[in-house]
């Protein structure tokens, strides 16, 4: 049965409700993102435990008709257990129109345009950290704060009593603070991660000491509107699959012909049936419908040491200004994808003359819409809102795959200070190698 309520003259009123009164209260209200899972179930217990007047919030991101792949049923049918079990109230809130608009033709868009879109990024910062907060906050102003069960801290900045620190979670093989690059700052002081301290094997086991119904409940992974198809089959129920050329980067020649191909990521293996060599993506170009690729998981094709980020979203102000300035550099570390190690990196505001001139072997404009060009003419006209939101990155050592549409997250030790979209990189190491010996490439 859904749990939702609504306030109405002072009691809780219900359409399919778990019937549980709501009073007030003058302990802090907490709403708390429930997903079904063991995770955001455990932050419910330990914010009733730290005695704040918890209710859930479960969130129905996707249409009806996928809920045989999605599993957004059972995932309900989870959080009316939990509810039950805790003996709190919770509701319903859609937001597929905003899903769909937000996150998932803007994924559907990067993929048809060659980029490898970040869809989980992109929720974070459209519908739970905007939607679901502005649902939250605007429908009762007597909730203080929105908790999830992401694994990430907030700390006081000690700098900076005014601002708040994201840092890494105690659980680093768990952390998610890259999926919170592009979240508001500002968003972040009614924010609550009650586990970011724990690791997952201790939030399983809170877990089961309280016999929550999610205790054993198995983890969900990957993209939850993809479900248990591959990756390729669920982008051609979407896309047109096109004849895609498979071209060699080193010679210019056509390898062969493949369908839906346009769509594999760089650094991706592509599978060509009677080649005995293995080929992996080395650039795409969507207009043309062609990939470049090159023999070999190390070639140095697939490596380059620069790139470019755009929209950076900076959790301190003094970042902000250190950007804007444009003259300082900043050492730090980064992350080009979720999973991948931090690497150490050197960063700068980029200056617009540095756009062709240092990352010139890249056509970006074959990815854009057009939204690039417009926000970089903005860019390089002084747009003070722009200003500082556009970096160049250099990598310490070369990194592989690269991939454009994908998101960047800066780190200072363990505290998050930012990220933005990748939408430009620097030259390869087979051209850099070729230049510096003067070799046509």
């Amino acid at each position: 049965m859904l749990g939702v309520f609504h306030r109405w003259r002072g009691r809780l009123c219900s359409k399919h409700t778990n019937r549980r009164k709501f009073f007030s209260t003058s302990s802090p209200r907490v709403a708390v993102a429930l997903s079904g899972g063991v995770d955001s179930s455990v932050a419910a217990l330990l914010l009733k435990k730290q005695g704040y007047d918890v209710y859930g919030i479960f969130m129905k991101n996707w249409s009806e008709e996928e809920e045989s792949i999605c599993t957004g049923q059972d995932d309900l049918s989870q959080v009316d257990q939990l509810c039950r079990h805790l003996n709190i109230p919770y509701r319903v809130v859609e937001f597929q129109k905003e899903y769909w608009n937000e996150v998932f033709q803007p994924f559907l868009s990067g993929y048809e345009r060659g980029m490898t879109p970040n869809p989980d990024v992109v929720c974070n910062r459209e519908i739970k950290f905007r939607a679901l907060t502005n649902n939250v906050f605007s429908r009762d102003p007597s909730v203080d704060y929105l908790a999830t069960g992401h694994y990430a801290q907030l700390v006081p900045d000690l700098e900076d009593p005014r601002e708040l620190e994201l840092r890494c979670a105690v659980d680093r093989k768990k952390d998610q603070t890259y999926f919170l690059v592009q979240v508001d700052p500002q968003m972040l002081f009614r924010i609550k991660f009650p586990i970011g301290h724990l690791t997952k094997d201790r939030v399983r086991q809170i877990a089961s000491e309280n016999g929550l119904p999610t205790a054993k409940r198995r983890e969900s992974m990957g993209l939850c509107f993809i479900g248990k198809r591959k990756f390729d089959q669920f982008l051609a129920e979407y896309l047109f699959q096109p004849e895609t050329e498979v071209v060699s980067s080193e010679t210019g020649k056509l390898v062969a012909r493949k369908r839906g191909a346009i769509y594999l990521t760089i650094g991706q293996k592509v599978c060509i049936g009677g080649l005995a060599a293995k080929l992996y993506v080395v650039d795409k170009d969507a207009r043309n419908n062609k990939i470049y690729v090159c023999e070999g998981r190390r070639h140095p094709l697939l490596y380059r040491r620069m790139l470019v980020a755009y929209q950076m979203n900076w959790f301190t102000e003094r970042t902000v200004e250190k950007m804007r300035n444009g003259s300082e550099e900043i050492r730090c570390w980064a992350k080009i994808r979720h999973g991948k190690e931090m690497v150490e990196c050197k960063i700068r505001s980029l200056r617009v003359d540095r756009w062709n001139t240092c990352f010139n072997d890249n056509n970006s404009e074959r990815y854009s819409d057009g939204s690039v060009e417009k926000w970089f003419q903005e860019y390089e006209n002084g747009d003070s809102g722009k200003q500082g939101r556009a970096i160049e990155v250099e990598f310490n050592d070369p990194q592989r795959a690269i991939s454009i549409g994908q998101f960047l997250g800066l780190y200072s030790e363990n505290r998050c200070i930012g990220g933005g979209m990748i939408i430009k990189v620097g030259k390869n190491e087979w051209t850099r190698a070729c230049s510096d010996k003067g070799v046509p490439n």
